[in-house]
């Protein structure tokens, strides 16, 4: 009985040693190794986690260049952004990703066209939300998520990379992925829609200004943790108004103070759901800049394998696997005896085997996308029934075919767009100088008006013009052109 007891001492107590040994070896080898897990981009050093997003798409003989914003949720390389940012890399063959960490130098083109760095994992259209795994990534660290949203009129900031969101003539040259931030604050969270038909969606209402290629980009609140997706801002703060002449002039409209984001939530749901982990969220409430308590929820909103925590200790070092390993074979050592010691004294002394079960989940998110074009929001307040003094308009072709028909239903909802790849496919145009989202008609005040969505060809009433995101006021029988068609407006 002793002899059995004392065997079984020495040989825990060997495999003990030989554990510690590994562990405190491979850390004296290198005392520089880094394992923090908790290393995370906020405070300052927020912008760590936030990069720039191109993606360069051949379009016939032409190259065009979309830019955006996203970042990064964990040390896998996982970056978040809009799906309008990567729309044309849904066919990897005809476009390429790049992702620039902030204050780092690039070529648009070459970095782009021959080494590209991402590629899409997941999309929404409806939550207007991507997933894109990078790689090669350097100077770079995840941010921190908060799920707990700022009271009203608490300050938010908006952190992207504001610049030309299309262009065909993008020409090759070095560039420093520069981030701006702009500050407001929080005003509201709605149930609401992006587009018509789309499933309901926790938005969050703010005023920290926006700008196209501020896309993808995070809303931070004032602690710089993630609360909201940057998606959509208001169009403009101009708009065209007819004179008792007939003539169109511009005039002021409502403030543009008013930008939306999805909140942070949606994407929780989403990552839980296909168990991406996330590197670090916060539940406490953020009030002038500090955090309301030290405790934190559970990084990881799923339970990781063990060969995802090994690749993930691998990467977080920088590529020092040979300590790792031996970290690593020190503590499955360690674990090794535990369980051998257990269950030799359950098998002694008829005790029941302890069952270890994996940690909870983190707990789940409250319930709860900055479309560089025009896509005004549809609360959920409208009234969907409510369609009485607006009319049916259709478009009529140069062959005096109805192209497009908008029922008063479409148009209750908000801006209805129309292009070659709109929202809704009844009102797509078959024609490759069409943008895919290139003009929208809204009806507001009982007037209709018609909105150039950031088109690449332009759009033009009765041979006017129009300035990106203003609105001119349409009456039947105008002609609309938007890139070779020409489309008469009939009201009925």
């Amino acid at each position: 009985m002793v002899r059995h007891w004392m065997g079984s001492f020495c040989r825990a107590s060997f495999c003990l040693g030989v554990a510690i040994f590994a562990v405190l070896g491979a850390l004296g080898a290198n005392n520089s190794l880094s394992l923090n897990a908790e290393a995370v981009a906020t405070g300052a050093d927020v912008n760590k986690g936030v990069v720039q997003v191109i993606v360069i798409a051949s379009k016939a003989k032409n190259f065009r260049t979309v830019t955006g914003s996203g970042f990064l949720i964990n040390a896998n390389g996982v970056v978040i952004t809009n799906r309008h940012v990567i729309a044309d890399a849904l066919i990897p063959s005809r476009a390429h990703i790049f992702v620039n960490p902030d204050g780092q130098l690039m070529n648009v083109v070459e970095d782009t066209w021959l080494h590209p760095n991402a590629e899409v994992v997941w999309t929404s259209e409806s939550l207007d939300l991507a997933i894109i795994q990078t790689n090669g990534l350097h100077n770079v660290a995840p941010v921190v998520i908060s799920t707990a949203l700022p009271n009203p009129g608490d300050e938010v900031l908006a952190i992207g990379y504001p610049g030309d969101a299309e262009r065909n003539d993008f020409k090759g040259y070095d560039i420093k992925s520069v981030a701006t931030v702009t500050n407001g604050a929080f005003s509201r969270q709605i149930l609401s829609t992006w587009d018509t038909g789309s499933r309901p969606l926790q938005i969050i209402q703010h005023s920290a200004t926006l700008s196209p290629g501020d896309s993808g980009g995070p809303l931070l609140d004032s602690c710089r943790r993630v609360i909201g997706v940057n998606t959509q801002r208001n169009v403009s703060n101009q708009v065209l108004v007819r004179d008792g002449n007939g003539n169109l002039s511009q005039a002021t409209s409502a403030s543009p103070h008013i930008n939306y984001a999805s909140a942070i939530s949606e994407l929780l749901e989403i990552l839980k759901q296909r168990e991406v982990p996330v590197t670090s969220i916060s539940a406490e409430p953020c009030r002038n800049g500090v955090v309301q308590s030290a405790a934190k929820v559970p990084a990881a909103p799923v339970q990781a394998s063990a060969p995802a925590v090994a690749a993930e200790l691998v990467k977080s070092s920088g590529g020092s696997s040979s300590n790792l390993l031996m970290i690593a074979g020190g503590v499955v050592v360690l674990l090794a005896c535990g369980a051998f010691i257990a269950l030799q004294r359950s098998r002694s002394s008829g005790a029941p085997q302890i069952v270890v079960t994996p940690a909870p989940a983190a707990p789940e998110p409250v319930s709860g996308s900055m479309h560089a074009k025009t896509r005004a929001i549809r609360a959920a307040t409208i009234a969907l029934g409510s369609t009485e003094g607006i009319p049916v308009v259709e478009l009529v072709g140069s062959d005096d075919q109805v192209a497009i028909r908008i029922l008063p239903g479409d148009l209750a909802l908000g801006p209805v767009v129309i292009g070659r790849e709109p929202p809704q496919e009844k009102f797509a145009l078959s024609e490759s100088s069409v943008s895919r989202q290139h003009f929208s008609l809204e009806f507001l005040d009982g007037k209709l008006f018609v909105s150039d969505e950031n088109s690449l060809n332009g759009t033009s009433l009765d041979g006017l013009p129009l300035k990106a995101g203003a609105k001119a006021e349409v009456q039947s029988g105008q002609l609309i052109t938007a890139g070779a068609i020409k489309l008469r407006v009939r009201l009925t």
